[in-house]
């Protein structure tokens, strides 16, 4: 992180600047406790990195359906872009196009309904990522 970032506190997300703000009992301060809309593996990952586990799943994901979420490590090489300050790794390219082939194979048509990469969403930092 760079000295100015770290000198303006931007270490840390808005959200959590704000939780801090309050104190632990203020009317203004709301913690989400029950997540109706994504199964249950979703909600593990921020339940347990942000909300102390306390952040429960009202939908369990089905044992015939794929996991929701899946990470992968990948040991790729950064390289400059051709048009820098970009960089770019064909090592993390090729495993998100590997896994979105894996996916759209393995695709559970019976609940999902017929393949459809457009419904497949890739997170990355970057749009150029994508």
């Amino acid at each position: 992180m760079s000295e100015v970032c770290q000198r303006l506190a931007l270490g840390r997300s808005l959200l959590v600047r704000l939780y801090e703000l309050y104190p632990s009992m203020s009317r203004s301060k709301v913690l989400l406790l029950q997540n109706y809309r994504a199964y249950d593996d979703i909600v593990d990952v921020p339940s347990h990195l942000f909300y102390q586990d306390t952040l429960i799943a009202n939908l369990k994901r089905p044992a015939s359906l794929p996991y929701s979420v899946v990470f992968y490590g990948v040991h790729g090489k950064e390289e400059i872009a051709d048009e820098p300050p970009s960089f770019l790794n064909r090592g993390e390219a090729a495993e998100v196009a590997d896994r979105v082939e894996e996916l759209i194979k393995l695709w559970p048509a019976q609940v999902w309904g017929n393949a459809n990469p457009a419904r497949i969403c890739v997170l990355a930092p970057y749009p150029t990522q994508v």
